[in-house]
């Protein structure tokens, strides 16, 4: 990679998942799932580092065989960083557990680097969640926000010390690739987080002409007249099976509830990057991403009779379904790629960065 203009300082940026990063990293091997170190590399040519921290283990982390909210508040960790890792450039939680113990103790610690917040979980009626995002959001320097509605919903919701930045979302869209497609087969939907609306989906494969496949663990009704037509898997498949799952689909559907959270952002990704038109549901984050007609297809939310003609429509006519498709993996290729997305974390991670800091710089040779 090369630039142009004045020369970089690189910086050093600490960050703390809510799960382990490091055995996924070590134990990756290519063409067996997303890359997990992609988005690393390409951070490290912008003049990036990143330095990841992941939750102790048990018995040195209390919670840790805990659900991930709880792992992730480790107290031990915090202080390693709040210790050792005084010289960073920035701090990143992934999630607000990990930046609970962090923002408590660093004025007594005298911990000068910025803290940011990677995603935010929906706010719910549980309570431990609830009391991180009330303690975390009005202190945290900055929240990285996938979407403008997170963004939005989140300002208006809590008072926070700076305006979120929204640095949009990513998948390795080399794994997730139209060239492992085959013969389009079935409907497919993909997706465990709640603003999914598999009621009205369900209510939509009535009478399609296709069978359906939903890859979810929650609870989903079929109507006996429909197990024949629609397969439920519950089990969770390695990434290999998922692309495979998707590169049979003639369409893939994202049913969503009203959320200002961005649910459904992970699955509509993988269907662009695999080259499948998508039929989602008409809500802030789908709007975002898909361009109605061209990359994808819009209905009104809680529709079923238009959801059922948007998918039918495509059923019906394959070369839509290659226009839209294709026209949905070049939308990716162009403006949700992983480049573009390291282009903008790297934007965001410089502009929060100490400037006190002496680096080293970066020049368009090093590069």
């Amino acid at each position: 990679m090369t630039t142009s203009g004045p020369s970089l300082r690189r910086l050093r940026v600490v960050v703390l998942p809510n799960l382990p990063w490091q055995p996924y990293m070590e134990s990756f091997r290519p063409d067996e799932a997303p890359d997990p170190g992609r988005l690393h590399r390409l951070l490290a040519e912008r003049g990036i580092d990143f330095v990841v921290v992941d939750p102790l283990p048990s018995p040195y982390n209390p919670w840790g065989r805990a659900h991930p909210f709880f792992a992730g508040l480790d107290p031990l960790r915090a202080l390693i960083v709040l210790l050792r890792h005084r010289s960073a450039d920035l701090v990143i939680s992934v999630f607000e557990s990990g930046a609970v113990v962090l923002l408590l103790l660093r004025r007594l610690f005298f911990f000068r680097p910025p803290v940011a917040l990677w995603d935010v979980s929906e706010d719910s009626l549980w309570r431990p969640r609830r009391f991180a995002l009330n303690l975390v959001l009005p202190r945290i320097d900055k929240l990285l926000a996938l979407t403008r509605q997170q963004k939005t919903a989140t300002q208006r919701r809590y008072r926070l010390r700076a305006p979120a930045d929204v640095i949009g979302y990513a998948i390795d869209e080399d794994f997730y690739h139209p060239a492992f497609c085959r013969g389009a087969d079935y409907v497919l939907s993909v997706g465990e987080d709640v603003a999914r609306d598999y009621p009205t989906l369900v209510a939509a494969l009535r009478g399609l002409p296709a069978p359906a496949v939903l890859k979810t663990r929650r609870a989903v009704a079929l109507p006996p007249d429909m197990v024949a037509t629609v397969e439920i898997i519950r089990e969770r498949l390695s990434f290999p099976k998922l692309r495979d799952l998707y590169a049979s689909a003639s369409v893939v559907v994202v049913p969503l509830c009203p959320s200002d959270h961005p649910g459904g952002i992970t699955s509509l990704f993988e269907a662009m990057a695999m080259g499948k038109p998508v039929v989602a549901s008409d809500v802030p984050m789908t709007r975002e991403f898909i361009v109605p007609g061209e990359t994808g297809l819009l209905v009104p939310v809680g529709d079923a009779d238009a959801m059922r003609d948007a998918i039918a429509g495509l059923l019906a006519r394959p070369d839509e379904q290659r226009r839209i498709g294709a026209n949905a993996r070049r939308h990716l290729e162009t403006h949700l790629s992983m480049t573009a997305f390291a282009d903008r974390y790297a934007a965001c991670i410089r502009a929060l960065a100490c400037p006190e800091r002496p680096g080293i710089r970066v020049t368009a040779d090093a590069r």
